[in-house]
């Protein structure tokens, strides 16, 4: 019985010690913005070959004051708490991209203010889902597979 609660400890304290990549870097390589102006960005020096078809890479949103709006909706519209989401800032999350089928997901996200104080950690979206024609994640993808 011990072994549940200890390996539920552990993912957390995994989730707690895996870096975010530097925010403020000048590495970020933008590859779409969204139809609010949100900037999409991933940092190519956090890409990993996690398997022959499964690649890994951190990206990071940057809102705009249309998309902070549109995306603290989306929280609410969810039943997920909104308090200090009126300064959002970025998001950072790391995410899975499959080479072979058009799909990708978010292992971990984290989500900061305009102060750089942290709204959210955790898992948020784990399944894995499908990657939409035109979409910023087939821009992401046709850019860290090349």
């Amino acid at each position: 019985m011990k072994t549940i609660p200890s390996m539920i400890c552990s993912f957390f304290l995994i989730l707690l010690l895996l870096p975010d990549p530097a925010v403020g870097s000048s590495d970020w390589v933008e590859y779409g913005r969204s139809d609010q102006g949100d900037i999409y960005l991933y940092h190519p020096a956090t890409m990993k070959q996690k398997t022959k078809d499964i690649m890994q890479v951190w990206v990071k949103v940057v809102f705009s004051d249309k998309g902070k709006k549109h995306y603290a909706q989306w929280l609410k519209n969810k039943g997920e708490p909104v308090e200090g989401y009126e300064k959002l800032s970025h998001t950072l999350s790391l995410m899975e991209i499959d080479a072979k089928s058009p799909r990708f997901r978010i292992l971990y996200g984290s989500e900061y203010d305009m102060d750089d104080k942290e709204l959210f950690r955790g898992s948020r979206d784990a399944p894995w889902k499908d990657i939409l024609p035109r979409s910023t994640q087939e821009r992401l993808k046709n850019n860290i597979l090349k």
